[in-house]
């Protein structure tokens, strides 16, 4: 089977990271896999891609245009650039990512007679798109020959007309070769983009009052973005700049997560927790905001705990609680473990793979 993989970038994202690992599940099977973005050919993927994948950057420009007439242009192109590529390459099957670019993937594939899967990344209740592409997603969304979310919180976003279209596909969370070691309480992680999505001012707040009576602990946020300058302000202003840093994106992740004891998200809304996940996975204790999607994978007080989206008091509660029992502590990461069977590699490819084959029979080539 031919299938042509549609994003916007390849970087250090969640959506990114599903992608780059259904493509090289997928070539691993025997599949032919076009993979197309519309970044420029110099920007190189973040997570690795086998060599065997067909990689194609529609970006003509390594830099940013100078005029507003040159980004126009430029975005034109590209488009452009996109239809002639899958019309070319005529692949069986497409599988666009994110909200954006699935519209913009539907519009452009009229008239080829592919059948074409869109996947939404987040909960679209809580991250609203500009205007036009508002209207446009109500537009073309029809036109999928399926719409796959992520959690039933996001399927719960879409008309009923919509839900007969809809395939829930959570993402695979890959069994790890170590697991933590329990200890004392000290070292709490987080990870994720910096930008409102993520409430990390709850998380600093809650932070806060913690070290008035356990100064040891220690507070780490991975991820980049927007909002690092606010935050690193912000962390000034709470006296935390000592025990509370932000080093940014890194690759080796799960090295990190061995270090720690404690993981917290306390997100405003999420599509599927990668991070979160992947924390549990390791036995991690994990306390997470009870928001869309990190409800739909951690069930309270049995694989973690959940507190009041935007409470910092209750995250507080929460993490003294953690820091007074260690046996609670050891007992929920214990069963966070269990998610890497509920979200197997194996059980995620075999959803994907029977959703391929039940939109083939559908369009016959």
């Amino acid at each position: 089977m031919h299938i042509a993989l549609v994003i916007l970038t390849l970087g250090p994202g969640g959506a990114e990271r599903v992608l780059s690992n259904l493509a090289n599940a997928w070539i691993e099977e025997g599949h032919h896999i076009t993979l197309i973005t519309l970044e420029h050919p110099s920007q190189k993927p973040f997570y690795p891609l086998n060599s065997k994948i067909k990689l194609i950057q529609l970006n003509p420009l390594s830099t940013k245009p100078p005029s507003w007439i040159g980004y126009l242009n430029n975005i034109t192109t590209r488009l452009f650039s996109l239809r002639k590529t899958l019309k070319t390459e005529n692949p069986d099957l497409i599988l666009s990512f994110i909200d954006q670019m699935n519209v913009l993937t539907l519009l452009l594939t009229r008239g080829l007679k592919i059948p074409v899967i869109v996947s939404e990344r987040i909960d679209p209740t809580f991250h609203p798109l500009p205007f036009i592409y508002k209207i446009l997603r109500r537009l073309t969304y029809p036109w999928a020959s399926q719409i796959v979310v992520q959690t039933q919180s996001a399927a719960n976003y879409f008309s009923k007309k919509l839900q007969k279209k809809i395939s829930i596909i959570p993402n695979s969370i890959s069994v790890p070769k170590k697991s933590v070691t329990y200890r004392k309480i000290k070292n709490i992680v987080s990870i994720g983009r910096l930008s409102p999505q993520k409430d990390y001012p709850t998380l600093l707040k809650a932070f806060k009052v913690l070290t008035i009576n356990s100064p040891f602990l220690k507070l780490t946020i991975y991820g980049d973005g927007k909002e690092r300058v606010p935050l690193e302000r912000y962390i000034q202003a709470l006296g935390l700049t000592d025990s509370v840093k932000l080093p940014g994106v890194v690759s080796n992740i799960e090295d990190m997560l061995l270090k720690a004891d404690l993981f917290v998200s306390s997100s405003r809304f999420e599509g599927f927790p990668n991070a979160l996940c992947e924390a549990m996975s390791l036995g991690l204790p994990v306390i997470a905001s009870n928001c869309s999607g990190n409800r739909d994978v951690v069930n309270d007080a049995f694989n973690g705990f959940l507190f009041p989206v935007g409470d910092y008091r209750a995250l507080m509660f929460q993490i003294e609680v953690l820091l007074r029992n260690s046996a609670e502590a050891q007992r929920i990461g214990t069963e966070a473990k269990t998610i890497s069977q509920r979200f197997s590699e194996q059980r995620i490819l075999a959803l994907w793979k029977n959703l391929m084959k039940k939109m083939l029979s559908k369009n016959p080539k």
